[in-house]
């Protein structure tokens, strides 16, 4: 459902944004109220685009390689290459004390 953006900007509208964007409200609204008009003015435009809702990506093939899928190597293959083993886990220096 497409909302539509308001004409006109009053006081309800400058506490509705400031509480939505977790501002505290203005002293002087007559500056944030021209300054909003001038965002709708150039928001008005985009009312008249056509929106048929999100579109589905289109991928396409890239030069790279192809995603192959592989059985893991397992825990012993992977503990072998380690340089040193304790009980199954990768033993490492510590680095923080």
């Amino acid at each position: 459902m497409k909302e539509k953006i308001p004409q006109t900007v009053n006081k309800n509208t400058i506490e509705k944004l400031c509480d939505l964007a977790m501002l505290l409200p203005p002293e002087s609204d007559s500056e944030v109220e021209r300054d909003i008009e001038k965002l709708t003015s150039l928001l008005s435009p985009l009312e008249a685009l056509e929106d048929n809702g999100p579109q589905g990506l289109q991928i396409k093939q890239t030069a790279f390689r192809e995603d192959i899928t592989a059985d893991s190597p397992g825990d012993g293959a992977v503990l072998s290459t380690a340089p040193e083993v304790s009980d199954g886990y990768l033993c490492v220096p510590r680095t923080v004390e």
